[in-house]
């Protein structure tokens, strides 16, 4: 079977998964435990707080549902730091800047639109979710996720294809481009993006959320 046509039956059981992991919220008791641990505490002001949001394909209705559950909590401002990489860097940009209503619909119900079948070869239209994020009813609200509490840094592969987390309110920095450049697997997109001389690539993490 085509890995698309794989994947399209595999649409809807995720669908049901992401949202029930947003009611449930998969680790939150263990999230708002540590967070209000640290609230309460004037001893842990010191200590900081870090959510890492990965991508890994389909994985991301593991890490949406994470991200909504926090939202519906008013928490995600609550970190210190936020870091993101492929999709889960898109997943963490949207959460910083309020719209998680968006997640479900550029994923899941529009999903079809950039998975696509060419030469033989599963590819993810990179450039088409690049463009959906600078405009329309998907648009990113950049200044939101400039503006907001934690930092951020989204997770790239170099150009001597070691990881490196960038700072995604560097102003130096077109952070869409810098999302783009998460997304751009080797395998899936097989094309590198240049941002300020450098190549930059999706950096193929493997990673649950963490604190």
């Amino acid at each position: 079977m085509r890995i698309f046509e794989a994947v399209k039956q595999f649409i809807t059981p995720l669908e049901k998964d992401f949202l029930e992991r947003a009611r449930k919220g998969f680790n939150l008791e263990k999230v708002l435990n540590n967070l209000r641990e640290k609230h309460k505490n004037s001893e842990n002001s010191n200590v900081r707080s870090m959510l890492l949001i990965p991508g890994g394909g389909m994985k991301i209705a593991n890490s949406g549902g994470f991200l909504l559950a926090l939202h519906e909590q008013d928490l995600i401002n609550d970190f210190n730091t936020v870091v993101g990489d492929s999709a889960g860097a898109i997943l963490a940009a949207y959460g910083l800047s309020g719209q998680t209503d968006v997640v479900q619909r550029l994923f899941f119900e529009n999903a079809n639109k950039f998975i696509k079948w060419q030469n033989g070869k599963p590819s993810i239209d990179v450039d088409l979710i690049a463009n959906l994020l600078k405009e329309g009813e998907f648009s990113l609200n950049v200044q939101a996720v400039l503006n907001s509490k934690p930092d951020f840094f989204i997770a790239v592969a170099g150009s001597s294809g070691s990881c490196e987390f960038i700072n995604a309110k560097d102003f130096k920095i077109n952070l869409i481009d810098l999302l783009k450049a998460s997304m751009a697997s080797p395998f899936f997109y097989g094309k590198k993006v240049e941002i300020n001389g450098q190549s930059l690539a999706d950096p193929l993490m493997d990673q649950l959320p963490l604190l």
